[in-house]
């Protein structure tokens, strides 16, 4: 979930589908919970057919763009180990299946520009428990991240830079060992 647009929040979700797939051989679905035809345009640049971007598989994995609740239920039954959903910033509209996830990582900025929108959105979202989510960022310096750390008493981990989500180097894997503990 981003706590603003523009954060990475489909890069990050690539990223984490590419891990679980790549590293650990799982069957994963990704699905786009939200719309902003990301999913679409990775299908078109990739040439897939139109009626296969109801579904295709990019690099081993499932992608489901403009994905529905519905699409849920028919991942688990057609045995994927692991689903990861992009809800992009629109929380209000994702909040009910976002709070179903096992893992809720939220993604914001911690760039000076943007520091009040991830804080807000912290602020904001308290009422939903949110003490058990996980939170990190792509960008910002680390005062503005002990800032928020210590403001909203939770830990925001670095993600690092990878050129591409698709191709999982040993910093990502290190990342995500200690992230997703």
């Amino acid at each position: 979930m981003g706590a603003s647009a523009k954060v990475g929040t489909t890069y990050l979700t690539i990223l984490l589908a590419s891990y679980m797939s790549g590293v650990f051989g799982k069957k994963t679905a990704v699905l786009e919970m939200n719309r902003h035809g990301d999913f679409s345009r990775i299908c078109e640049r990739h040439k897939k057919k139109q009626t296969e971007c109801i579904c295709f598989r990019f690099r081993g994995v499932d992608y489901y763009p403009f994905a529905a609740e519905g699409n849920i239920a028919d991942c688990l039954n057609q045995g994927y180990e692991c689903i990861v959903m992009d809800f992009g910033n629109e929380y209000l509209q994702g909040r009910k299946e976002f709070l179903r996830c096992q893992k809720k990582i939220v993604l914001g900025s911690l760039a000076d520009w943007e520091m009040d929108r991830f804080m807000d959105f912290m602020k904001w979202t308290q009422m939903d428990n949110a003490r058990d989510w996980m939170y990190a960022a792509f960008l910002g310096d680390g005062k503005n991240r002990k800032r928020a750390e210590r403001q909203c008493r939770i830990s925001i981990a670095q993600i690092p830079f990878l050129e591409s989500p698709y191709w999982i180097d040993e910093t990502v894997m290190r990342f995500f060992q200690e992230f997703l503990k």
